[in-house]
């Protein structure tokens, strides 16, 4: 919140609308003026301007005006990608489906995958909260929190929010296709019939022919890398150590996700390994490509957001007449 004007800058504010504007030119302003009152530059018409400033909050974020913002077309790719997305989650995958792991699938798999069923079901469950989390952060936290209530500019909110959303839409789209074109059965397939009931959802439904690539890993990662842009060239913390704590976090939890899924016998390492390489691609490619590599990083204004009051001479006779600006 703005802080509050001094009572000695209201009562001044009060003085001067009170007082009848003269028909001559003002007398500049002295030099024992309130700190708080500045003249602005003479315009046109002579008169000077008193204005009341009345900072409060952090620095302000600003869009360099360099780089481009979301057009149409990108929003365009954006829902286009969002319906590939639910499309492919709908239509299942190829009859034909792959079977097996590839290199060191296997090994890591052993080593990897929690014995008993139901520590691999809450495996899955710890992976399905974190992927909500990390998904939720650029939006929540950077987008709204940050850049939109704390530094106030709802402008550079939109444009994290709409660069965001093609991010994950582009990332989902193109996973939920890869998935329904390989139609690769997860490493749990082999033990339907065996150690899972061979009538589950799990072992019937098409779900278990979604196994390469990772989405999990790779929207975790898309999320990471998308804030570590962010963070880059907004310096939204004002600070470049502070800034990097988001973007090696998100990194550390996309991690952890992927590890989760293979815990949980979800996927191979080949599936988290590509996964993350796709969301990371992804995730920093496309703000970095059609955004900030147009100009480099900027620090938040010396000016902090809030508000002014400001003097503004009328005709004469009439006295003044009061104008604001947030």
């Amino acid at each position: 919140m703005p802080n509050s004007p001094s009572p000695l800058a209201a009562l001044l504010v009060a003085c001067l609308l009170a007082a009848p504007a003269r028909a001559t030119e003002p007398a500049p302003p002295v030099d024992t003026a309130p700190p708080s009152v500045v003249a602005s530059p003479t315009y046109e018409d002579g008169p000077f301007q008193p204005t009341l400033r009345v900072p409060g909050g952090p620095p302000r974020l600003r869009w360099n005006p360099v780089w481009p913002k979301v057009g149409w077309p990108e929003l365009a790719v954006t829902g286009v990608a969002g319906v590939l997305a639910l499309t492919t989650a709908i239509v299942s995958p190829r009859s034909n489906h792959r079977r097996g792991g590839i290199l060191a699938d296997e090994d890591v798999r052993s080593g990897m995958r929690v014995p008993s069923q139901r520590g691999r079901e809450r495996a899955a469950d710890a992976s399905d909260v974190l992927l909500t989390f990390t998904l939720s952060y650029p939006f929540v936290v950077d987008a709204l929190a940050v850049a939109g209530w704390r530094h106030r500019s709802p402008a550079v909110a939109m444009q994290m929010v709409a660069i965001n959303a093609e991010v994950l839409a582009v990332t989902a789209g193109i996973q939920g296709l890869t998935n329904m074109l390989v139609s690769r059965e997860r490493p749990y397939g082999r033990e339907c019939g065996k150690s899972l009931d061979a009538e589950s959802d799990a072992c019937t439904g098409s779900v278990r022919y979604r196994s390469f690539f990772s989405g999990h890993t790779a929207l975790t990662f898309s999320a990471a890398a998308v804030t570590c842009a962010h963070h880059r060239y907004l310096r939204l913390h004002g600070d470049r150590g502070i800034d990097a704590i988001p973007c090696v976090a998100g990194f550390l939890l996309a991690g952890t996700t992927g590890a989760l899924r293979m815990a949980a016998d979800r996927h191979y390492v080949s599936d988290v390994l590509v996964g993350a390489a796709v969301g990371t691609l992804i995730g920093y490619g496309i703000p970095y490509l059609f955004h900030y590599r147009k100009g480099a990083a900027i620090a938040p204004t010396d000016e902090p957001p809030g508000f002014s009051i400001t003097l503004v001479p009328a005709s004469v006779g009439t006295g003044a007449g009061l104008s604001g600006a947030f």
